[in-house]
């Protein structure tokens, strides 16, 4: 109970207030940049540390590096589908938790997903908190499994840094160097 004795209050959460521990890491896969960003901040604003692709082979590469604790897939990405990345990252490590998403209401589609392993299937477009639950069940579940392969620690950030930029330090000519350059001859 809070001090007001209203449930509980935000700080008693975990991850809600401490921004050092995040609840669990996302990797959200959707090619359309609006609905990335806004899943991205509906996340990170739940204290998830979110990473994001935008096509199957990224999401690949990143699943494969950090091992998310639940992934959020579309199932129409430009260069695969879903139910191939879905696959694909089972076959890397099935203890990641995947949720799809999909415009379709195709019922077929749903039942081959969650069979082929997806651990829910959500169609656009979603209600939030329906969303939130599964994707926050996923991220339970998906932290409890053991890991398989080597696991890099989870960095959203790590592809968006650049590169420190430093200018050369100006290297000095030693007086002789200096004048034998000045008399040296020019060629016409």
């Amino acid at each position: 109970m809070s001090a007001s004795g209203c449930g509980t209050g935000l700080a008693q959460l975990p991850g809600v207030l401490d921004e050092t521990t995040p609840r669990g890491s996302i990797l959200i896969v959707d090619d359309e940049p609006a609905v990335a960003e806004m899943l991205r901040d509906i996340f990170v604003s739940q204290g998830y540390a979110v990473d994001g692709a935008t096509n199957g082979g990224d999401a690949l590469m990143l699943a494969s590096l950090s091992r998310p604790d639940a992934v959020i897939l579309d199932i129409k990405l430009p260069d695969s589908t879903g139910a191939d990345v879905l696959a694909r990252i089972h076959g890397l490590d099935a203890s990641i938790s995947v949720v799809m998403l999909s415009g379709s209401d195709d019922e077929d589609m749903a039942r081959a997903l969650l069979k082929a392993g997806a651990m829910d299937y959500i169609r656009k477009p979603f209600q939030f908190d329906q969303l939130i639950q599964a994707v926050s069940l996923a991220v339970e579940v998906g932290k409890e499994r053991p890991r398989r392969g080597v696991v890099l620690p989870f960095h959203p950030d790590r592809r968006r840094r650049s590169a420190p930029v430093t200018e050369p330090e100006p290297v000095q000519l030693a007086p002789c160097a200096e004048a034998q350059a000045l008399s040296l001859p020019r060629h016409s």
